[in-house]
Formats: structure tokens, sequence, C-alpha cells
């Protein structure tokens, strides 16, 4: 799961909680051919409330695609959508291969993207 391997590398799945802070990752994703990329947002457990799991914070910025969320109680994670950046609901277990973690410590505006069992590449967003 995404969530558990940007733990194992002492960071949480990214909350993005700002034009700034989406502007900002926005523009160091490589485009891929990739689906998207997974962050900390989740409706899991209360429908329709968004929240970050890893603050435990409500959403109070959005960047939805058209119509989205459109997935009802199926599709309860945010994913960040290839090339558009758009927000979109999607099921956890799909198969994405990107996942954004975050720092969680001292480093703050350290943000890391992390491919499944590849490279690493690491962003200084200070």
């Amino acid at each position: 799961m995404a969530r558990d391997y940007c733990r194992a590398h002492a960071m949480e799945l990214v909350s993005i909680e700002t034009e700034e802070e989406r502007a900002k990752l926005n523009a160091v994703i490589p485009a891929t051919n990739y689906e998207g990329w997974w962050t900390s947002g989740s409706d899991e457990g209360h429908e329709g409330q968004w929240m970050w799991t890893a603050s435990g914070q409500p959403f109070s910025y959005t960047y939805w695609a058209k119509k989205q969320p459109d997935g009802g109680s199926i599709e309860n994670y945010l994913l960040l959508k290839r090339f558009t950046f758009y927000w979109h609901d999607s099921e956890g277990n799909y198969g994405h291969e990107f996942s954004i973690c975050e720092s969680t410590v001292e480093r703050s505006g350290e943000w890391r993207m992390f491919k499944k069992h590849l490279n690493e590449i690491s962003f200084n967003l200070i």
C-alpha cells in the first residue's frame, strides 16, 4: 500500500493544502506513462467528507477534475492525475505506480516521489 511505502521511509503520503503547494508539486512531477500519484486524501469511513489522512485535517483547498469525486463508497482515495494534475477519487487497490511522500519531521517542505522498487527522486520545495 502507498501509505506503508512512505512510512517505511519515515514519511507520509503528501497533503496538498494550498494552491502554492499544488503549483510547486506540479512543476516538479515528471510526465510518465502512469495514471497518477497517490496522496493522503481520503473519504474512507466518512463518505463525502474528504480529509488528509497524514494530518487528520479536512480539505480547505481542492483541485477536483470536473464531475469528481464520483466514486461513491467505492473510490475513497485521492489520486493526482498525470498531465492535468487534477484530483480524482480512485479505488485504493488500483495499480498506480507512484506515491508522493513528504517528510513529517524537521525536513518539512521536502517532498519525495517514489516509484515502487525503482529509483527515488527527491525535491526540496522550500
